[in-house]
């Protein structure tokens, strides 16, 4: 299946979320998924987002990256290194692996740490978040604000 068949993004105002659609590539041992193109990018863009906020600001506002370094049980142990990993770290890897396989697709396995990290960024950059508007920035052409980060959940078709 093209990733452009797939349905598109939908959102949810009560959840105020994304629901991302993906299907699991057949015959593949590790079940790897497809997604349309526009949803990779919005998950990239705000992991990368994230990881680059949150490291700028080590110094000013120590809590965040605190926050962001600290080791979680809610994300798996990295299977290179066996230690736990924090937000940071998770978030890294994936960033990390896209740069060096942009083809490489996420495993479904991974789509549950990913909705974890997406809640994270969500209540980071939300109204009562430590980064604020400043942080979000806005189009220089038009000055309007930049929109804020929404949660994302996936569901296979």
């Amino acid at each position: 299946m093209h990733n452009t068949l797939l349905p598109e993004r939908t959102y949810d105002n009560i959840q105020e979320q994304y629901t991302v659609h993906y299907i699991v590539k057949p015959g593949n041992a590790k079940k790897h998924v497809v997604m349309r193109n526009e949803d990779l990018d919005y998950i990239y863009h705000w992991l990368g987002r994230m990881l680059a906020d949150s490291a700028s600001k080590q110094n000013i506002e120590p809590d965040i990256f605190q926050m962001a370094t600290q080791f979680t049980k809610k994300l798996p142990t990295s299977t290179l290194e066996k230690t736990g990993n924090s937000l940071m770290s998770y978030i890294g890897g994936l960033l990390s692996n896209r740069y060096r396989n942009p083809s490489q697709d996420f495993t479904k396995g991974q789509l549950q740490y990913i909705e974890f990290c997406f809640d994270a960024i969500y209540f980071a950059y939300g109204e009562n978040g430590e980064f604020d508007e400043k942080d979000l920035g806005y189009d220089i052409r038009t000055g309007i604000a930049n929109e804020p980060p929404q949660r994302v959940t996936f569901k296979e078709v």
